[in-house]
């Protein structure tokens, strides 16, 4: 690579929605050919174990490169942020005189060496979100996203890059910018700006894709329930006297009902996905990293794990002798307590993003296929379905066992008859986006989390919205504890505490 060159650059967002930078002619047409041929040379292979193809459908090369990292960053390095705070505005000056020395302040330090090469075909597609955040440590992450267009945009029709005001909500997000593909140009932007990959209608579209490396003076945190995890929360689990909460930075936190932090366990290398409990000592859990964990919550250990599927493991629920997990690679398992393999269930067409558990041992699934199905364990296959026109991502039974409702990509929840597969008993439309979650605290109150920032708390029967509170990003899971709260978690990092009068009197249910 050459040295460093002077790029003429722009700004195509108004500030106060976040840092974004566009540096053409990075690179030259060359070097993006040979970047192309590279990664057509390793093989392209499809996102689909890792990313629901309703969200994201194109397909990629992972390379970890350190020696190409540090050549793209002694490049780039005279023409980004060196200094970034944690506060919305983004320092972008390259000046150390006005950088500040407070413990806020995170200094560049360079290119994530986990590098991805994407091809985007006909019909394929990114749709609107964040930047996840890649963690090296506590105090050294990942802020901003670094992708350079490989293809010149007039090989290809569509595939521009959209950025939105905000996120998905009550209201279609508005398109704020369009950055239309030209070989060789870098993009720079800050993680928790939204945007989208428009979908290539004509041609391939390739990109390299990255992230720039921040640090922080090194200093002690303790975790509390406002900074519950770097990176979002996915899952929430009541477990004995403390509530279990875990997602994106790997680690499984268990809180005391005060909200002060018990204990950590940590031992996966990805996503945490799914959690659940085993009397009072024993705890699951299913990660992006594909494996399923036990582990002993009183002295921190993980007893048993087992790589459990080949793809993204998505939840889990305890049995009566066992666990049952679900998979991107889309099948659900049945488990012994030692996690040994009893069986793989099979007919799923798309990921199996929830599973359910009868007091009889007998499962109901809910896919990306669209359906949810119900399992009698003795056979291995599917007794029943229950159709949909949407993919779906969460399934509940209610405490009764005489419904089971479904939550969709498009906010709604969907009651069943536990017998009755023709037809739903009712439809709601409870979010103005995917429902990610949907508990039971009682067979007539139902709490659900949607990507709309809000978790809801309804009184079925009466056909009441007892309470709502809006996150500042995706709502992902709900959990009502021994003392009459729930608790709901986020995108946003958080976990957070409600108490409503009509959850009082339905404690013993709950627990």
């Amino acid at each position: 690579m050459s040295g460093t060159a002077a790029f003429a650059t722009t700004q195509p967002l108004p500030s106060n929605l976040g840092f974004c930078l566009v540096i053409p002619g990075f690179l030259t047409t060359d070097e993006c050919a040979a970047y192309i041929d590279l990664s057509e040379s390793r093989g392209f292979v499809s996102a689909v174990a890792d990313y629901p193809p309703s969200y994201r459908n194109n397909e990629r090369v992972v390379v970890d490169d350190p020696v190409l990292a540090e050549k793209l960053f002694e490049r780039l390095r005279a023409h980004v942020p060196r200094v970034l705070t944690i506060a919305n505005s983004v320092d972008v000056s390259n000046s150390e005189s006005m950088a500040s020395e407070q413990d806020d302040d995170w200094r560049l330090v360079g290119i994530n060496e986990r590098l991805r090469f994407c091809r985007y075909l006909p019909h394929q597609q990114f749709s609107i979100h964040q930047d996840g955040v890649f963690y090296r440590s506590a105090n050294c992450h990942s802020r901003l996203t670094f992708m350079i267009y490989l293809t010149d945009g007039k090989h290809f029709a569509g595939g521009d890059t959209l950025f939105y005001e905000r996120g998905p909500g009550v209201s279609q997000p508005q398109v704020v910018a369009r950055v239309r593909p030209r070989a060789g140009t870098l993009i720079l932007f800050d993680h928790r700006v939204w945007h989208a990959g428009d979908a290539v209608t004509a041609g391939i579209k390739h990109i390299l894709r990255s992230d720039l490396l921040y640090q922080r003076n090194a200093r002690q945190e303790s975790a509390t329930l406002a900074t519950a995890h770097r990176g979002y929360v996915w899952t929430l689990e009541p477990h004995g006297d403390v509530i279990a909460s875990a997602g994106r930075d790997t680690a499984i936190r268990l809180w005391k009902q005060d909200g002060s932090l018990s204990r950590t366990l940590r031992g996966h290398s990805q996503s945490v996905l799914g959690l659940a409990s085993v009397g009072n000592q024993f705890l699951a859990s299913v990660s992006r990293d594909r494996s399923l964990k036990l582990w002993d919550t009183e002295s921190g250990t993980c007893l048993r794990s087992v790589q459990a599927h080949a793809a993204a493991v998505l939840s889990v629920v305890a049995t009566l002798d066992g666990f049952a997990t679900t998979s991107a690679d889309n099948t659900a398992k049945i488990w012994n307590r030692d996690l040994t393999l009893r069986t793989t269930l099979k007919g799923h067409q798309g990921w199996v993003w929830s599973i359910a558990r009868f007091a009889n041992d007998s499962f109901v699934t809910a896919s990306e296929d669209g359906t949810a199905r119900l399992w009698d364990i003795g056979d291995d296959k599917p007794i029943a379905m229950f159709a949909h026109d949407k993919p779906l991502r969460t399934i509940a039974i209610s405490r009764d066992e005489q419904c089971i409702a479904t939550g969709d990509i498009n906010g709604r929840v969907s009651i069943w008859h536990t017998n009755d597969t023709t037809a739903p008993r009712r439809q709601l439309k409870l979010h103005a986006a995917a429902v990610r979650r949907i508990r039971f605290f009682t067979s007539e109150i139902m709490a659900t989390a949607g990507e709309d920032n809000f978790v809801r708390v309804w009184d079925l029967a009466n056909g009441i919205l007892l309470h709502e509170y809006q996150h500042a990003n995706f709502a992902t899971d709900i959990a009502l504890t021994r003392d009459g709260e729930y608790w709901s978690c986020a995108y946003d990092g958080a976990v957070e505490r409600h108490c409503i009068a009509a959850l009082g009197g339905q404690r013993s249910e709950a627990a």
